[in-house]
């Protein structure tokens, strides 16, 4: 009905409520947001050693080979759980970005930010240790690796600024 800035012959360019994505695509985002959500209740019920594929199969409504389609390795499910937290973390680091302060006043602001997180979510929390050893580095597909990467090195520049 209120087609603003979109073309007559149906497609979107330019268009404002666009989300850039396909029906099919937003099922596979919203599906693998559903899994790491499964994940996380798994690691918090019985601890990141005790997570398995097959422990997220049966926890999930999705066969074996559709999670696999998402998810390489339990290490690449922690992974995965690392990303989803560190941007979590990187708004409590924007909002302390933004805090009218001194560098000081900043700086404690950043601590208290990622000590009520860590609170507030302490499995989340605990990922990024964890994601950083070599039984999970070692497995987790190239992909993820890169994503966390580049999700590390943002936060730290916005810390730097």
């Amino acid at each position: 009905m209120f087609n603003f800035r979109c073309k007559k012959d149906g497609k979107r360019d330019g268009c404002r409520v666009s989300s850039g994505l396909t029906k099919k695509q937003q099922a596979i985002a919203d599906r693998e947001v559903e899994l790491i959500q499964l994940a996380k209740s798994l690691v918090q019920e019985q601890g990141f050693a005790n997570l398995t594929m097959d422990k997220l199969t049966s926890a999930s409504s999705y066969s074996k080979g559709t999670i696999y389609n998402h998810f390489c390795s339990k290490e690449d499910v922690i992974l995965a759980l690392c990303i989803h937290s560190l941007k979590s973390e990187a708004i409590f680091f924007e909002r302390t970005a933004n805090f009218d302060g001194n560098t000081r006043e900043k700086i404690i602001a950043m601590h208290v930010g990622y000590r009520i997180y860590a609170r507030m979510e302490p499995v989340l929390s605990t990922c990024a240790i964890v994601a950083k050893t070599p039984w999970v580095l070692e497995k987790a597909s190239p992909e993820r690796l890169n994503e966390l990467n580049r999700l590390e090195e943002e936060v730290i520049s916005g810390a730097d600024a």
